[in-house]
C-alpha cells in the first residue's frame, strides 16, 4: 500500500467526491492531534452552512483555546483565493457573531510555502483579527498517516475502503444464513434491546435516557399537588426542565445530569434526610411500645396508630429523596456506555440471533455501520480470523479490517459494532478460545469499535478464553432470558404473524412463553387444539418433511418418499438408548453407532446436522464434553417414557421399572429425584395404555416430603397430559390420600380452566371450591390468588389487563367463554383490590359483547356463600347492562334477577348487591317504559324484608388482649369513643352508621361477633397472611387487603342492609335535632365502592375533534405572562388594569370549529395561564365561565346588571352542579339522580346596587365555655373505664340583635346549570391510580336530545350515532364541556331558553411564597346568540 496522493485520488472517487473524502481525513487528523487530551467529549459539528471552517470552533482544553480547521484539496496548484475567502468568512462569523476562534489549522494536499505572497495575502484577514494559523500540508499529512495513524492509510490510501452498500449487501447474506432464527416481519422488543442500544450508542439509547427526564417531570408534577415540600419539588422541576436532551453523538452528557440535580437540591436533601432521621427515631420508639406485652392495650393501640402515621411520613420523604435518582445513570448503564466488549448468552431459542440481527438492521436504517458475522458458517480448522476474512472475501487481515472500522467510526463520529452471533455453532468451537484474545485486545485499544459476542450459556467455558472468564470487570455480560417480561405481547405477535387466532387455549398453554416452543407451535399449527405430546408428533412430522427437502437426493436413492416418517424410529431409538444408559444426552459418536443408520442405510453426519437445525436435537457441552439432547426437556421425558412403556411387556413390569429404575426407590427412600418428570410422563402413557393410574407406586416411600415431591409433579402434569384417563372423583380421592399443598393444585386448574373437554377445567374448579365454607376456601384459594399480582409475568394477570383494555381473545365457543368467566368469577373472592377490580372490569368487557352469559354466570354462582363474589357479580352485570352491544335478552335477565333477589320472602342482606340488582331492573324499566310483565316496581324499592340485627350479649371484645392478625382487625374496627379508633371503624363503618338511629356499641359488638362466629375469621387460618398485608388508609386504595378486612367489608354491607330495613334513617347534618329521612339506596349515605360503568381505558375517543384554538389561546396567555414587566408598583397596576390577550380573547374560545366545519359550543369551563408555572413567573390569570340555561327575560336581567358594573357573581351562581355518589352510566336516569337533577335548578338573585338597614340576630361566642366542654370531652375519651354513655353537655349559644347595612337583591327565578360534574373521590376502585372527575351536559339536555354514551366512557352520541358532547379535559386537558351546535340550538328552541355564561376572572401577582400580592377582579355576562357571543368583560375591583 502506497501512502501518497496518487493512491488517495485513485481510491476516493465515490459519489460524495474527493473533496469530501479529504475533509473526512483532515477532520480525523485534526481531532486525533488536538482533542484527545480533552476530558469532556466534544462533538465536531459539521454542516454545509459552517462559515470558513469545516466545523464549528471547538475548545482545546489542553492549550485553553478555541480551534478550527480548513481542508483544501487541489488537483493541481493551490488556489489562494479559496483560502482567503474562507479566512474572510471565518473572521466575519467567528470573532463574535457566532462564537470565537483563536487558532485555525489549514490542511492542504499541495505544498504551501508559508513565506509566499499568495499565502501571506490569503491569511491576512486572520492575522489582522489576531487569529493564529498553523499549516499542515502535503508530506506533513502523509507522514502523520504513515507514522501515527496507519489505520487511516488503510481506508483512505488503499483499496480497503468499505462503503455503506457493502455493509448492506453483507448483512443480507448474514440474515439469509440465520434462516428461521431471524424474523424480518416482526420483533418482540425487550429490555435486552435497550441494553444493546446503550452499548452501541444509537438513537434508541438517546430516547431511553431522555425518557428518564420525561418520567421524572411527570412524577414531580403529580407530587406537587400532594406534597407540602413544594419549594423542593419546584426547584427539582426547574432544574430537570433545563437539562439538555442527549442525542446519540453525546450520550455521555447524561452522566452530568445527576450531579447538576444534586447540586441544585443539596440543601433540601440534607433537610429531608435530617427530618427522616428524627421521624425514624420516633417510629422505633413507638414500635417498641406496641410490641411490649407489658404495655396496656390502649397504649399499644395508640402506639400502633402513631407508628403508622410516622411510617407514612417516612415513606413520603423517601419518595421525595428518591426523585433525583430517577435520572441517575446506573453502574450497569455506565458500563454499557463505556465498555468495548459485550457477551450475550442464554438458552437455545431465546432470541439472541434475532436481537443482533434487528440491531444491525436498525443501525443501517440510521445510516450507521455495523458488521454482523454468523459463526455457524465457519467449518474448517483454520484460525478463526482467517475464516472470518475469507468468508468476507476481503484480502487483508482482520486487524486491518478492525482499523478500517475504527476509521469509519471516527469519520462518522459513531460507534461501529462487530456482532459475532452463535459462537457455539462454529464447527471447531475451540478456535474461539485461541482466536478471541487477540481480537479482544485489539478492540479494547480502539474507542470507536465495539465487539458483541453471543453464545449458548453452557458453551461458555469451551468457547471463551480463560482471560475473558477471569476478567469480568472490563467485559460486560448479558443473560438473555427471552421475553419472560412480556410474554403476552410475544404470544400475541407470534400468533398474529402466523394468522393463528389468539384464544384462551393458546394463552394458558403450557410452555407458550418459551420463544422456541412458541415458534414451533406456530409453524406446525393446523387449526386443531393440541396437547404437548401431539405437538411433538407434529414437530417431528414437519422436521421429517424439511429434512426430506434438504437431503432428498440421498433419500430418494435409498427408495424413500416424502410420506415415509423415517425420523420417528430414529427418535425412538435415541430415547431407548437414553433409557438403557440412564442418561439425558448422547455423544455424537454414540449417536452415529445406533442401529438406525445401518438399517435405513443413511449417512449420519448430515442427518444429525439437520436434526439440530430443525430443533429436534440441541448440542451442548456437558462436563466439558459435547453432547446432544432433545430440544425440550419435556420432549426428552415424553419419548423416554414412551420407550419405557414399549419396552416393558406387562403393567407389572412397567410399575417395577418406574419404581426401581426411574424413581430409584430403595428402602423406602427416593433415590432419583431428577427423574420426576420422566416418571409423570410415564404415568400419563401408562394410564393411556392400561386405563388406570400408577401414582400409588409412591406409597412405598416412607417420607412424606418424598411423596409430596412426586405427587406435586404428578398434579402439575395434568396441565399437558390427556385427562380422559382419570375420573375427577378418583383424582379428588388422590388429593385426600397423598400430601398436597394448595399452591400445587391451583396452577394446574387455572392452566386447564378454558379447555372445554378437559375434566379439570373451570367447571371442576367451580365445584371443587364450592365444597368449602367461606373461611376454609379463603384460606386455601384466596390467600393464593392474592399473590398473583406480585409477579408481572403472571399470564392470568396479563390476560385480565388485556381484557380490561378492550383487547379480546378469539373464543371458539360460548362454553369456552363461560369457562373463562367462571375462572374470573372465583378471582372476585380476592381481598387483593387490584386483582378483584381489574377482573371485574375485564368481565364487563366480555359480558357486554356476550350478554346472554350474564344469567348463566349469575346462576352458576347463585349458591356461593361468599358475598364478595355475588355482590360484585351483580355489579359486573349492571356494568354489562349499561355497555351491552346486544339489545336482546334484557327482559329475561331482569325478570330472573327480580325473582332471585326481590321476589323472595327475605331479600339478600347486602346493601351493595341490592343496589346493583335494583339498578339492573331500573335500567330495564327505563329502556322499556311500556313493560307490563312480572316485575312489580314497588318490590325493588327499599325497605326490604330481612332479619333485624339481633341484640347479643356484650362479648367484652374491647377488653380482651389480642395478638397477631386479630390485633390488626380489632384496631381497624374500633369506633370513636372506644379508645384509639381505627380508620375503618371511625371513618367508614361508624360514619355510615351515623345516618341511622342505632346504638354504636351494640353494632360494634355484633359486627365483631359476625366476623368471628358467622364468617369464621380465625388466627389459625389468616394470621400469617394478614400480618403481611398493607395497612388501611381512608385516602388511599390499598392493593392487597387483609382477609380480615374483607370480612369487615362483608359484615358492614350485611349489617347496613338490615339496618336500612329496620332502623330509622336521620339527616346526620342537622345536629342536634336529627330529622327523619327516607332511605332510598346506597348512594345516600354513600357507601358504594366500585363503579362498574366507568373504565379508564375507555375514556379515549379517537374521533373526538381537538381544537387548536384552545391550545393556542392558553399558549398566548402564558407567553404574554412570561414577558410582562411588573418590576414597579406602577407597572403592576398597569398590568392589573388591562385585559391582556387572555381576557381579551376569552370570548373567542366559546364557539369552536373543527376541520370539517362542524361547530361546537363550550359550556361551563375553567382555564388559566398555568398555576404550576408560578415557580418561574409570578403572574396568573384565570377564569371560570359558569354556563346556565335561562329564560330570555332572565338573560336581560343579568345583562343589565353587568352593564351597570354590578357584580353578578354570587355564592349561588358561582357554583357547580356536582355529585360523588352517582355511577357514570346511571346518570341521569336512575333513582339516585332524581333529586340530584332537581338541584340543577338554582334560585337566582341579582344585586340591585341599592342598600337597606336591617336587624339581624347574630351569635355571641363564649370561647371559655367551649374550651371547658372540649377539655371535659377529651378527658372522657382518655378514660379507659368510660362506656360512652355519660351525657355530654353542649354549651348554650347566646345571641344578640344588630342593625346592619345590607345590599338589596332581586329574585329573578330559577336558572338551570348547563353542565353537571361527576366526581369519583371516595371509591376504593384500584383500577384508578387517582380520583376521576368528568363534566357532562345537564340531565335535561341529555334526555331531551336523546344523547347516550356508546363504547367510550364520557363521550355522548346522538340517536344517529354521531358524536354530540364531551369534556375537552379528556382530549386536551382543558376543562370544558362542548356540545355540537346543532344539538344545542335545537335544545334551546325546544326549551325557549338562552345560554349565558357568568364570567368570574382574576389577574393575580404572586409573592415569593406564592401568596397573592395584588389582584384585579373581572366579570361579564356572555350571551349565546346562535352565531355570535354578546357581552364584554369589565373590571370590578383592583387591590391597592
Amino acid at each position: 500500500m502506497q501512502i501518497n496522493w496518487e493512491s488517495f485520488s485513485t481510491y476516493n472517487h465515490d459519489a460524495r467526491g474527493i473533496q469530501f473524502k479529504f475533509e473526512d481525513l483532515c477532520r480525523q487528523l485534526f481531532s486525533n492531534e488536538n482533542l484527545l487530551g480533552n476530558k469532556q467529549f466534544r462533538y465536531l459539528h459539521a454542516n454545509p452552512n459552517n462559515h470558513g471552517l469545516e466545523t464549528e470552533p471547538i475548545y482545546d482544553e489542553v492549550n485553553k483555546c478555541w480551534i478550527g480547521f480548513q481542508a483544501k484539496f487541489f488537483e493541481q496548484r493551490v488556489d489562494y483565493t479559496q483560502i482567503k475567502h474562507s479566512a474572510e468568512k471565518t473572521v466575519e462569523y467567528y470573532t463574535g457573531k457566532e462564537g470565537v476562534v483563536d487558532l485555525v489549522y489549514i490542511f492542504c494536499n499541495q505544498p504551501i510555502t508559508s513565506t509566499s505572497d499568495g499565502y501571506i495575502n490569503a491569511i491576512k484577514p486572520l492575522k489582522t483579527a489576531n487569529i493564529q494559523v498553523q499549516l499542515i500540508t502535503d508530506t506533513a499529512i502523509l507522514d502523520l498517516v504513515r507514522n501515527k495513524y496507519p489505520y487511516l492509510g488503510l481506508y483512505y490510501f488503499g483499496k480497503y475502503s468499505l462503503q455503506a452498500d457493502w455493509f448492506k449487501t453483507h448483512t443480507e447474506h448474514m440474515l439469509e444464513e440465520l434462516g428461521e432464527r431471524y424474523n424480518r416481519d416482526f420483533n418482540v422488543e425487550t429490555s435486552f434491546l435497550d441494553e444493546l442500544s446503550l452499548f452501541v450508542h444509537d438513537n434508541r439509547a438517546a430516547e431511553y435516557f431522555n425518557e428518564k427526564k420525561t418520567c421524572l417531570l411527570d412524577e414531580i408534577s403529580e407530587l406537587r399537588y400532594q406534597s407540602n415540600k413544594k419549594d423542593y419539588l419546584m426547584t427539582l422541576e426547574k432544574t430537570v426542565s433545563i437539562l439538555p436532551n442527549v442525542g446519540r453523538e453525546n450520550l455521555e452528557c447524561c452522566l452530568e445530569w445527576n450531579n447538576k440535580l444534586q447540586s441544585a437540591v443539596n440543601t433540601f436533601v440534607s433537610d429531608l434526610t435530617e427530618e427522616r432521621k428524627i421521624l425514624k427515631k420516633k417510629s422505633n420508639e413507638v414500635y417498641a411500645i406496641f410490641y411490649d406485652n407489658e404495655t396496656g392495650q390502649k397504649e399499644r393501640e395508640e402506639a400502633l396508630k402513631v407508628y403508622h402515621d410516622l411510617e407514612r411520613q417516612i415513606r413520603d420523604i423517601d419518595t421525595l429523596l428518591e426523585l433525583p435518582e430517577r435520572i441517575n445513570i446506573s453502574e450497569r448503564e455506565k458500563k454499557l456506555l463505556h465498555g468495548n466488549i459485550l457477551t450475550i448468552h442464554g438458552k437455545a431459542g431465546v432470541g439472541k440471533s434475532q436481537l443482533l440481527a434487528i440491531k444491525t438492521q436498525n443501525l443501517l436504517s440510521e445510516n450507521r455501520m455495523g458488521l454482523l458475522l454468523v459463526a455457524g458458517i465457519y467449518f474448517t480448522d483454520s484460525p478463526i480470523h482467517e475464516q472470518i476474512m475469507k468468508n468476507l472475501k476481503l484480502n487483508y487481515s482482520l486487524d486491518d479490517l478492525i482499523d478500517i472500522l475504527e476509521t469509519i467510526g471516527e469519520r462518522d463520529n459513531c460507534i461501529v459494532p462487530v456482532f459475532i452471533d452463535a459462537l457455539n455453532e462454529t464447527w471447531n468451537k475451540r478456535l474461539w478460545k485461541s482466536g478471541l484474545p487477540s481480537i479482544i485486545d485489539k478492540i479494547k485499544q480502539l474507542p470507536m469499535v465495539k465487539l458483541v459476542l453471543s453464545y449458548r450459556t453452557e458453551y461458555q467455558r469451551l468457547i471463551l478464553p480463560d482471560s475473558v472468564l477471569e476478567d469480568r470487570i472490563d467485559i460486560i455480560d448479558m443473560l438473555h432470558r427471552g421475553f419472560e417480561e412480556n410474554s403476552i405481547v410475544a404470544v400475541k405477535e407470534f400468533l398474529n404473524h402466523y394468522n393463528i387466532p389468539f384464544t384462551p387455549l393458546e394463552y394458558f398453554g403450557y410452555e407458550m412463553s418459551n420463544p422456541l416452543f412458541l415458534d414451533l407451535y406456530c409453524k406446525t399449527y393446523d387449526g386443531e387444539d393440541v396437547s404437548l405430546p401431539a405437538l411433538y408428533e407434529r414437530v417431528i412430522k414437519r422436521a421429517n418433511k424439511n429434512i426430506y427437502q434438504i437431503l432428498g437426493e440421498e433419500l430418494r436413492q435409498k427408495g424413500y418418499i416424502e410420506e415415509d416418517n423415517i425420523l420417528r424410529p430414529l427418535i425412538m431409538e435415541i430415547a431407548e438408548w437414553l433409557v438403557d444408559h440412564d442418561k439425558r444426552s448422547i455423544s455424537q459418536k454414540e449417536l452415529v453407532r445406533l442401529e438406525f443408520w445401518k438399517e435405513y442405510g443413511l449417512s449420519a453426519v448430515p442427518f444429525i446436522r439437520q436434526l439440530i437445525k430443525e430443533h429436534i436435537l440441541h448440542d451442548s457441552v456437558i462436563e466439558d464434553k459435547e453432547r446432544l439432547y432433545f430440544a425440550f426437556d419435556q420432549m426428552n421425558d415424553y419419548y423416554c417414557a414412551k420407550a419405557i412403556i414399549e419396552k416393558c411387556q406387562t403393567r407389572e413390569d412397567v410399575r417395577e421399572y418406574l419404581s426401581k429404575k426411574v424413581l430409584g426407590i430403595e428402602n423406602g427412600e427416593l433415590g432419583n429425584s431428577w427423574n420426576l418428570d420422566l416418571f409423570v410422563n410415564s404415568c400419563a402413557l401408562y394410564a393411556e395404555k392400561y386405563d388406570e393410574e400408577c401414582i400409588n407406586i409412591i406409597e412405598t416411600l416412607e417420607s412424606t416430603d418424598d411423596r409430596w415431591q412426586v405427587f406435586s409433579r404428578y398434579i402439575d402434569s395434568f396441565q399437558w397430559r390427556d385427562g380422559r384417563y382419570i375420573s375427577t372423583e378418583h383424582f379428588k380421592g388422590l388429593l385426600k390420600k397423598y400430601p398436597c399443598r394448595p399452591e400445587d393444585l391451583w396452577p394446574m386448574l387455572i392452566g386447564n380452566s378454558v379447555k372445554i373437554s378437559n375434566p379439570f377445567n373451570a367447571d371442576f374448579l367451580h365445584h371443587f371450591l364450592m365444597q368449602y365454607k367461606l373461611n376454609k376456601r379463603d384460606f386455601l384459594w384466596t390467600t393464593y390468588i392474592n399473590k398473583l399480582t406480585v409477579y408481572d409475568a403472571d399470564r392470568l394477570v396479563q390476560l385480565i389487563q388485556m381484557y380490561d383494555k378492550g383487547e379480546k381473545l378469539e373464543v371458539k365457543s360460548r362454553k369456552q367463554l363461560e369457562l373463562l368467566l367462571t375462572l374470573f368469577g372465583w378471582l372476585l373472592s380476592s381481598s387483593n383490590r387490584w386483582l378483584r377490580d381489574y377482573t371485574s372490569k375485564a368481565m364487563i368487557e366480555i359480558l357486554k359483547d356476550h350478554f346472554q352469559l350474564c344469567q348463566v354466570i349469575l346462576e352458576k354462582f347463585k349458591k356461593v356463600d361468599d358475598p364478595y363474589i355475588t355482590q360484585r357479580l351483580y355489579g359486573i352485570v349492571f356494568g354489562a347492562c349499561c355497555k351491552r352491544v346486544n339489545e336482546n335478552e334484557f327482559q329475561i335477565l331482569a325478570e330472573y334477577i327480580y325473582n332471585t333477589v326481590f321476589n323472595q320472602e327475605k331479600v339478600y342482606p347486602d346493601i351493595l348487591l341490592r343496589d346493583y340488582t335494583r339498578l339492573i331492573i331500573e335500567r330495564f324499566l327505563y329502556e322499556n317504559p311500556e313493560y307490563t310483565g312480572i316485575i312489580v316496581r314497588k318490590k325493588i324499592i327499599p325497605p326490604y324484608n330481612s332479619e333485624p340485627i339481633p341484640e347479643i350479649e356484650d362479648q367484652g371484645y374491647l377488653k380482651r388482649k389480642y395478638e397477631g392478625a386479630m390485633l390488626w382487625l380489632m384496631h381497624s374496627m374500633r369506633f370513636e369513643g372506644m379508645g384509639t379508633y381505627g380508620d375503618f371503624g371511625r371513618y367508614v363503618f361508624q360514619r355510615a352508621l351515623s345516618s341511622f338511629e342505632v346504638d354504636d356499641k351494640k353494632m360494634f359488638n355484633y359486627a365483631v361477633y359476625y366476623i368471628q362466629d358467622e364468617l369464621g375469621y380465625s388466627e389459625e387460618y389468616f394470621g400469617e397472611h394478614d400480618q403481611h398485608c398493607g395497612s388501611y388508609s381512608r385516602n388511599q386504595t390499598i392493593k392487597v387487603e387483609r382477609i380480615g378486612k374483607k370480612y369487615q367489608w362483608i359484615t358492614m354491607y350485611n349489617m347496613l342492609a338490615r339496618i336500612s330495613d329496620h332502623c330509622r334513617m336521620v339527616e346526620r347534618w342537622n345536629y342536634p335535632a336529627k330529622e327523619e329521612v327516607q332511605f332510598e339506596g346506597a348512594w345516600e349515605p354513600y357507601i358504594r365502592d366500585f363503579d362498574p360503568t366507568l373504565n379508564r381505558s375507555f375514556m379515549i375517543c379517537n374521533i373526538a375533534p381537538k381544537f387548536d384554538v384552545l391550545d393556542d389561546f392558553l399558549s398566548k396567555g402564558r407567553t404574554e405572562n412570561k414577558v410582562v414587566d411588573i418590576s414597579t408598583e406602577d407597572k403592576e397596576k398597569v398590568w392589573l388594569e388591562t385585559k391582556g390577550v387572555f381576557l381579551d380573547e376569552l370570548k373567542d374560545t366559546l364557539i369552536l370549529t373543527e376541520q370539517n366545519g362542524t361547530k361546537w359550543i363550550c359550556l361551563t369551563k375553567y382555564c388559566d395561564t398555568g398555576r404550576k408555572d408560578l415557580n418561574v413567573g409570578k403572574t396568573l390569570v384565570w377564569s371560570w365561565l359558569y354556563a346556565y340555561f335561562v329564560s330570555p327575560e332572565q338573560a336581560d336581567e343579568f345583562s343589565q346588571c353587568a352593564r351597570k358594573g354590578i357584580s353578578i357573581i354570587t355564592e349561588d351562581t358561582a357554583s357547580h352542579h356536582q355529585t360523588y355518589s352517582v355511577f357514570n352510566r346511571e346518570y341521569p336516569w336512575s333513582p339516585s339522580c332524581h333529586e340530584f337533577n332537581e338541584y340543577a335548578w338554582i334560585d337566582a338573585q341579582i344585586k340591585t346596587g341599592e342598600y337597606e338597614m336591617v336587624s339581624e340576630t347574630v351569635q355571641v361566642p363564649d370561647l371559655s365555655k367551649i374550651e371547658a366542654a372540649l377539655r371535659k370531652y377529651q378527658s372522657l375519651i382518655e378514660d379507659e373505664d368510660w362506656d360512652g354513655e355519660e351525657e355530654f353537655e353542649i354549651p348554650e349559644i347566646e345571641y344578640k340583635e344588630e342593625i346592619r347595612k345590607r345590599e338589596i337583591e332581586k329574585k329573578i327565578g330559577k336558572i338551570l346549570h348547563a353542565t353537571t360534574e361527576l366526581l369519583w373521590e371516595e371509591e376504593y376502585d384500584a383500577t384508578k391510580e387517582e380520583s376521576i372527575s368528568r363534566s357532562l351536559p345537564c340531565a335535561q339536555l341529555i334526555e331531551m336530545m336523546d344523547l347516550r354514551q356508546q363504547t367510550e366512557d364520557g363521550f355522548y352520541y346522538d340517536n344517529s350515532g354521531n358524536l354530540a358532547a364531551f369534556d375537552t379535559d379528556l382530549t386536551q386537558n382543558i376543562n370544558s364541556v362542548v356540545v355540537r351546535k346543532d344539538i344545542l340550538d335545537s335544545f334551546l328552541a325546544k326549551m325557549n331558553m338562552k345560554l349565558i355564561w357568568l364570567v368570574d376572572a382574576e389577574k393575580e401577582i404572586h409573592a415569593g411564597d406564592y401568596s397573592i400580592k395584588r389582584w384585579s377582579d373581572w366579570e361579564a355576562v356572555f350571551i349565546y346568540e346562535e352565531d355570535s357571543i354578546t357581552g364584554e368583560l369589565h373590571r370590578i375591583n383592583i387591590s391597592s
